[in-house]
């Protein structure tokens, strides 16, 4: 896929992009308790949310750029309504998730994430053995690690659900006699949610969102993407890989003026994350590894509409508060710290999420050799073929899962034709309303995929 201008497009290196990208039956159990967790928290207070990551950003990218595909604008109108909405009974519904908010102690974050961590501890450390547990004792160890990662989420959901409620519910009745600063009212609930996300310096993700736009600025002055189109052919005559295409698109990169300053940017960004991205993946995936460096890079050159002011602007909160009468302000600032406090859980959640992953994937790697080893599956990327009840199963009971893995695979394949022939059909009509605009198209071949 290439932009409307022609250049090179960072969001095709991502996951879902690719032609040989489609779910593996394990990939499903993963999407499938996360959707699970959020839905039946949402739904059991009564709060009708659409989830549809697609929808959602189609609906974005209507609103945010003007000059966006007319086919996806089209789809996605700007006065399209808001995908979040509260049912007339939701208070009624939920008066003890309600309650958590209205009597949230900022402490109690850090109590649970101590209990979290803990958890995560004893877990590693029973994972660094699993080489000595029974099989019982290995699933079991399987499904409590699971077990944990749902109840982490079960929390950081609620905690960013609930906020989000809190501060609309508040807002609202602050506001209720203000008929006219409805629009603009959600517009500021949004942005402040944005700041709290990205700026706040109490919560982590603040200050790897400042490494990465630093890194943002520079990318964007060398103009990294034209760059990266630029660069002959020749000059991966001899690579095999996506990885060997990263490593001569640095070497290229190193002679520009601030090429060495990105570079070490890059490797810092990632060093200081709290998983490496490679540790996400399962350990024994089929998929070949994603050009981490190379992608943060050309994601960081994408300049994000809108983004630089919103977060340069002054403090959303004190926008909202210049609405309101000076006897409602207090309680205002009383709900802005209120918020801060849920919004610190959600974020901390993110990241215990992101060190349960790699431990559960350990234990599972230890699964996959049993079953090697006994002759249940014929290589270890099959256990990416059976969900993780089969695993389970085929741990405890011994017997021979290769048919079921056949099936699966054969299930992929008919997924993965599937794919292909929606996105030549996609491409098709792509091209032809590009040729229309008389655009060129640039070719990100030996980019996206393995040769």
């Amino acid at each position: 896929m290439t932009n409307p201008n022609g250049s090179l497009d960072p969001r095709s290196l991502l996951p879902g992009q690719d032609d040989d990208w489609v779910m593996y039956p394990l990939d499903e159990f993963a999407v499938t308790t996360v959707t699970e967790v959020i839905t039946g928290l949402v739904g059991s207070a009564g709060i009708d949310l659409d989830l549809k990551p697609a929808d959602l950003m189609s609906n974005l990218n209507a609103r945010t750029d003007p000059n966006a595909d007319p086919m996806v604008a089209k789809e996605a109108a700007a006065d399209k309504p808001s995908p979040f909405r509260l049912k007339p009974g939701v208070f009624f519904h939920a008066p003890r998730l309600l309650f958590k908010v209205l009597r949230h102690d900022p402490a109690r974050w850090q109590r649970e994430e101590r209990s979290f961590r803990n958890r995560i501890k004893l877990f590693k450390h029973r994972t660094a053995q699993a080489g000595s547990l029974s099989d019982k004792e290995l699933a079991r160890l399987a499904e409590d690690i699971v077990d944990l990662f749902r109840t982490c989420l079960h929390d950081g959901a609620m905690y960013y659900g609930l906020g989000l409620v809190w501060m609309y519910w508040r807002t609202a009745r602050l506001l209720r006699k203000r008929s006219n600063a409805g629009g603009e009212l959600t517009e500021n609930v949004a942005a402040y949610f944005l700041q709290l996300l990205l700026t706040d310096q109490k919560n982590p993700l603040s200050p790897l969102f400042e490494q990465f736009r630093k890194l943002s600025a520079d990318t964007q002055e060398v103009d990294l993407q034209a760059f990266v189109v630029s660069i002959p052919d020749s000059a991966f005559m001899t690579a095999n890989t996506s990885r060997d295409i990263e490593k001569a698109i640095f070497k290229k990169l190193r002679a520009l003026p601030k090429g060495q300053q990105i570079e070490t940017q890059v490797d810092a960004l990632l060093a200081d994350l709290p998983v490496a991205p490679e540790a996400v993946d399962w350990p024994f995936s089929p998929r070949p590894q994603l050009p981490f460096r190379l992608l943060v890079a050309l994601l960081s050159s994408e300049p994000i509409e809108g983004l630089d002011e919103l977060l340069t602007d002054e403090d959303a909160a004190k926008q909202v508060a210049k609405k309101l009468p000076f006897r409602k302000r207090p309680p205002w600032r009383w709900n802005v710290a209120k918020t801060r406090g849920l919004m610190a859980g959600a974020v901390g959640t993110v990241f215990l999420l992101l060190e349960i992953i790699p431990v559960l994937q350990r234990a599972l790697s230890e699964v996959a050799q049993r079953l090697l080893r006994r002759r249940q599956v014929e290589v270890a990327e099959d256990l990416m073929l059976l969900r993780f009840d089969d695993i389970l199963k085929a741990l405890v009971d011994q017997a021979d899962r290769q048919d079921l893995v056949l099936e699966n695979h054969h299930a992929h394949i008919k997924k993965l034709t599937a794919r292909r022939r929606a996105r030549q059909l996609e491409a098709k009509e792509t091209k032809t309303l590009r040729e229309d605009n008389n655009e060129t198209p640039v070719s990100l071949d030996g980019l996206t995929s393995e040769p």
